[in-house]
């Protein structure tokens, strides 16, 4: 929009018209150039002159993206980061460093599954011993349906208690044991899982 006139000064016009958006008074030549998708400085760009980042989506949010999801922005944007190092960014207890448990996946990232683990390691993490130390009763969870046969033994290996159980849930009363240490060993049909614990 332009006007003609005689007049020195019009109100509400100036003699420069390089002004590439006169809607908005933070857009001007010369103007900072901010991350927002628009040519503020009006020079024909937008956010040029600005460092860009490439991160990638963390879908999960385990603080590790996934490669195929990226991003080029000159801000990082919400629920992306920096590093594409995850294999699974639909379950934030795999990445890269995560415990590896033998599940049949490569929880850790490395490309392998259940490295450096056996069927020992699977039946010690399905059982639960607690409290421990304990005072009256010990409690046994055991995530897995085999049938165990559970034994505690003192520190000079005599065995005190025994039984064979397939309950997930198992109570053991310890009441009358001496105060010291005993190990609680689960005997299954493919491994067994040693667990000490301390009777207070």
């Amino acid at each position: 929009i332009f006007s003609i006139s005689c007049l020195e000064t019009i109100a509400g016009y100036v003699s420069d018209s390089t002004d590439c958006n006169d809607t908005d008074n933070t857009i001007y030549p010369g103007a900072e150039e901010l991350c927002n998708y628009l040519d503020d400085d009006c020079d024909g760009i937008a956010d040029d002159n600005l460092a860009y980042i490439l991160s990638f989506e963390d879908a999960d949010n385990d603080d590790y993206g996934n490669i195929a999801v990226d991003s080029l922005s000159c801000e990082l944007p919400d629920g992306y980061v920096l590093s594409n190092t995850d294999c699974d960014d639909t379950n934030a207890l795999i990445y890269p460093g995560a415990e590896e448990i033998l599940n049949g996946v490569d929880d850790d990232c490395n490309g392998l599954s259940d490295e450096g683990l056996n069927l020992a390691n699977y039946l010690q993490n399905q059982i639960k011993v607690y409290p421990n130390p304990a005072t009256d009763f010990l409690l046994i969870n055991y995530l897995g349906n085999e049938l165990l046969l559970l034994e505690i033994t003192n520190i000079t290996g005599e065995i005190i208690y025994t039984i064979q159980t397939q309950q997930q849930d198992y109570t053991i009363d310890i009441s009358k044991f001496a105060a010291g240490v005993y190990i609680l060993k689960a005997q299954g049909i493919t491994a067994e899982a040693i667990v000490p614990f301390v009777k207070e």
